[in-house]
């Protein structure tokens, strides 16, 4: 099967379907601008689509409104957008912290969206649901 870089086509209705698949995350499922929508077709996927999925598990996560937009999704990307601002969510990290206390409130930011949904926060950082459980303990979030 061709990298999903080869396969710009299939973009939309992937992003469509990995997004009706991870609403179990989110309360409403909000839509993708255009401009948003052609980001995620012009980016390049060098993780194929597991990465797809996983951005768009993050946008949920990161998105306020009814419209995921072009900055939100530049800033999941780590692209420069043109003329895009970044949304307030994203500008709340964006200070220069010590690694750990941006993890701790990073984390708990997440799980704080999610309303402490410890397997969806898990899903939307990319990493199990132990991870996260041990990263509680460690910071001493968990009873």
């Amino acid at each position: 099967m061709p990298a999903l870089r080869e396969r710009r086509e299939d973009i939309p209705l992937l992003v469509d379907y990995l997004m009706r698949r991870a609403a179990s995350h989110v309360t409403r499922l909000p839509r993708v601008s255009p401009p948003a929508l052609s980001r995620l077709v012009d980016y390049p996927w060098p993780g194929n689509v597991r990465e797809l999925r996983n951005v768009i598990e993050r946008l949920l996560v990161f998105n306020d409104g009814e419209t995921i937009d072009e900055a939100t999704v530049c800033s999941i990307l780590s692209i420069p957008p043109e003329k895009a601002s970044i949304p307030a969510a994203q500008r709340a990290f964006s200070a220069i912290t010590p690694l750990e206390d941006f993890e701790r409130d990073y984390i708990v930011w997440v799980l704080d969206k999610l309303d402490g949904n410890v397997s969806a926060a898990a899903a939307a950082l990319g990493v199990s649901r132990s991870t996260v459980y041990r990263f509680l303990r460690a910071a001493q979030l968990a009873g």
